[in-house]
């Protein structure tokens, strides 16, 4: 098993995206994000590519699960800051997922670990 910290992530790779987050009847969050690949993080992990599924667990309790081929074809990726600034505890600190043109409840708040299957 594959572990990366709050550091190790700070010291990755990272994009810059605006991208509006939206939650049906209670907000729209347009805002620059910035933060990980998760394909970066499977590959680091050294993930083949024959796995079906990567499942994002939140420490609420919330997860989402993405395919391979969300993961090929949209912006999904650990955000650690937002409009510059590291990300405040409401929107998810330490990390969140942003995955850009997919719906909401794709967006997990307090990362805790990611799985693999």
């Amino acid at each position: 098993m594959a572990k990366l910290g709050y550091d190790d992530l700070k010291k990755m790779s990272m994009v810059k995206k605006k991208v509006t987050l939206v939650c049906p009847g209670v907000f729209t969050d347009y805002a620059e994000w910035e933060g990980v690949l998760l394909s970066d993080i499977l590959d680091r992990a050294r993930i083949q590519d024959d796995y079906k599924q990567v499942i994002v667990h939140g420490l609420d309790g919330y997860q989402s699960y993405f395919s391979p081929e969300e993961i090929d074809t949209h912006l999904i990726f650990l955000a650690l800051k937002v409009n510059g600034v590291t990300l405040p505890r409401e929107h998810g600190y330490p990390v969140r997922i942003v995955a850009e043109d997919l719906t909401g409840g794709k967006r997990v708040k307090w990362v805790d670990r990611i799985e693999v299957k």
